[in-house]
């Protein structure tokens, strides 16, 4: 996938992407610029918070004003995000309703404080002030984003990185030093699995310090060593 001049490649593994690279620069003569890998953070919050926030703006002379109120709050790990409204609705136009929510959706895409999709939070709209004479869709969507981004920033917002489950087979007798390498990374082994001549290392690690674990790996066991990993949850991130 081309994308803004850059090659964009999913899916693949670091063995992969270097043989890819190799291939471009060395076989095709293509004069690649490779960056290095970059992971994919989060953001969240680490208290529940309410705010309200009003919005006026005088567009082609026509005044649009919106006040709503949020009431915020962590879910457990793994959650979707929630958008509910406990503040009363009748009698307001679903449009308006439609903006408000568009707004806070826009709000979650964007970030709190570094910029990254928020995820595990609950957003409940606990005030809506209508005025039908000066109401509009663009009104609502503005102050929902608004107050969600300045009702969060008291929130004690924080950086959440990507966990990899990982699975770790290697020969009997490099369990110990492989372990400690994980450990040496940040990861948390849970479980081993006695296999015949090997052992199943089961454990978790940021993706972060994952990169070039495949090298550091065959360097370990010889060669003889092999590992797995998939995405399991985001946390936050310890350093």
């Amino acid at each position: 996938m081309k994308r803004q001049g850059q090659l964009v490649i999913s899916g693949m593994g670091e063995l992969h992407l270097d043989v890819l690279v190799t291939r471009l620069t060395k076989e095709m003569k293509i004069a690649a610029h490779v960056g290095k890998p970059q992971v994919t953070y989060r953001e969240s919050i680490t208290s529940a918070v309410s705010g309200s926030y009003k919005f006026s703006k005088q567009i082609a002379g026509k005044s649009n004003e919106a006040v709503i109120g949020l009431s915020i709050e962590r879910l457990p790990q793994g959650s979707d995000n929630q958008i509910i409204f406990s503040a009363p609705t009748r009698g307001i136009p679903e449009d308006i309703i439609a903006a408000i929510r568009r707004g806070i959706e826009g709000a979650l895409q964007g970030g709190i404080k570094f910029g990254y999709e928020v995820c595990e939070i609950k957003v409940d709209v606990t005030q809506i002030t209508y005025n039908e004479l000066t109401a509009s869709d663009f009104a609502f969507e503005a102050c929902a984003a608004m107050c969600f981004d300045q009702t969060c920033k008291e929130a004690g917002p924080i950086l959440m990185e990507p966990i990899m489950k990982l699975q770790v087979i290697v020969p009997n007798q490099f369990v110990g030093e492989v372990i400690g390498s994980l450990t040496m990374r940040g990861g948390i082994v849970s479980s081993m699995e006695s296999r015949p001549n090997a052992d199943q290392i089961n454990a978790e690690a940021p993706l972060s310090v994952m990169f070039g674990y495949s090298t550091v790996l065959r360097s370990a066991t010889q060669g003889r060593g092999s590992f797995s990993m998939e995405f399991d949850h985001y946390a936050e991130k310890q350093r």
